[in-house]
């Protein structure tokens, strides 16, 4: 499903969220999305933390490109 949104949309329109500390989602959402067939590392950063911080006008943890 993940890989199709980003085919669909593109991953800079992506976020990655999650209920923690609930249990009703993915239990290691990094891996869900560096394990995408394909993914490249700008669209794997993208959607762990650099789309986020642009929209939030924060600066991107460290590691991840701003774009």
């Amino acid at each position: 499903m993940l890989h199709r949104l980003i085919e669909d949309f593109g991953a800079d329109r992506i976020v990655l969220g999650t209920d923690y500390p609930f249990d009703m989602g993915e239990e290691h959402p990094v891996d869900l999305v560096t394990s995408i067939p394909g993914i490249s590392e700008i669209d794997a950063r993208s959607i762990l933390g650099a789309t986020a911080a642009r929209l939030l006008d924060i600066r991107a943890p460290a590691g991840t490109r701003q774009g």
